[in-house]
């Protein structure tokens, strides 16, 4: 799954228009595009495959499970991040290095519609570059978001474990590993823009 900011998203109406790319028995393609004032502001492409009998293995995450750790208020500064619980493992805002938490998103987008394990984990996939501290800089953007979904997340609190690569030119990359009490189910990564305070 992979999701293409195309432009500014404003705060009005908007709507989404799905299709299939390529519909197939085994593996298809599907496009979802949110449509605001008149032109396409994002993208989202999702590769379905489907499911069918495998050897499984078993993924842990080996970190302590989010009823083990205090509560911390990574979000806390906007209305929207305060709806959203944490609780961070390691790493600290503005020091270079990799970060973890648990998080778990309280907010319906729908009225009366639960949210999904795979809905909160797409919410919490933009926090990414909030998860992984990358230093003192001005302004970081992330034009692109993807994940590799070796299975469907379960649960409400998802772990975001990331670090992040700087090449001093303007330019970053973000790694994720994603995963619930049960053990990592994705990973997901971001291109970054970086403005430096420097």
């Amino acid at each position: 799954m992979t999701f293409d900011i195309l432009g500014r998203v404003p705060a009005s109406r908007f709507s989404t228009i799905g299709h299939w790319q390529r519909p197939g028995r085994r593996i298809g393609i599907f496009v979802n595009e949110l449509e605001a004032e008149g032109k396409v502001v994002a993208r989202a492409t999702t590769l379905l495959s489907r499911e069918t009998h495998s050897p499984a293995f078993d993924a842990p995450h080996g970190k302590p499970l989010p009823g083990e750790i205090p509560t911390s208020h990574l979000f806390s500064r906007t209305p929207f991040g305060r709806r959203i619980e944490t609780r961070r493992l390691f790493g600290q805002p503005h020091q270079p290095g990799d970060g973890a938490l648990w998080a778990k998103v309280n907010i319906r987008i729908v009225e009366d519609e639960p949210l999904s394990a795979l809905s909160r984990t797409a919410i919490l996939a933009d926090t990414e570059i909030g998860v992984i501290p990358v230093g003192p800089v001005e302004a970081v953007t992330d034009p692109d978001i993807g994940g590799n979904f070796a299975r469907m997340p379960r649960g409400e609190w998802i772990m975001i474990e990331g670090s992040t690569t700087m090449t001093g030119n303007g330019h970053g990359l973000a790694r994720s590993t994603l995963a619930d009490e049960a053990g990592i189910f994705a990973y997901g990564f971001q291109t970054l823009f970086v403005s430096s305070k420097n």
